[in-house]
């Protein structure tokens, strides 16, 4: 589990990357620190998901194909958790976006802006389809 986990963190920094590189700016010390700011985020994220469906998992014994179809619909509850956690860390850093006259702090609002938001979609989309294939692969499906 904690490897699903760990897979949001490159969905994190595609987003920042894509994110600098369509805006034409440098990667500089305060995109460095949004990094580090946004692993701890991304994170948050997958947890909240992997550990919502392992728990649904740990009290249901029966395993089928239709396994896939249930991870798919747990995953689509914890949208609001996951969207919400999104949006007020967009939301707070929309000052600095605006204002922000140092390099530092524009660097860092934009990294985690542009990381937390495609972290965000690609873990909602494709971290139940891999926790969905290791464990019908585990269970022999």
């Amino acid at each position: 589990k904690p490897i699903l986990i760990w897979i949001a963190i490159p969905f994190a920094f595609i987003g920042t990357i894509f994110l600098f590189y369509l805006g034409d700016y440098n990667l500089d010390r305060g995109a460095y620190a949004g990094l580090l700011l946004l692993i701890g985020l991304s994170v948050n994220n997958s947890i909240i998901l992997i550990d919502y469906i392992t728990s649904y998992y740990k009290h249901t014994s029966a395993k089928s194909k239709a396994d896939f179809n249930k991870i798919i619909s747990l995953s689509y509850t914890r949208l609001r958790p996951i969207f919400t956690t999104t949006v007020t860390t967009i939301t707070a850093l929309i000052p600095l976006l605006i204002s922000a006259e140092t390099s530092f702090w524009k660097s860092l609002s934009l990294s985690v802006t542009g990381g937390i938001l495609i972290s965000a979609v690609l873990v909602i989309f494709y971290l139940p389809l891999i926790y969905g294939t290791f464990t019908l692969k585990k269970s022999g499906l």
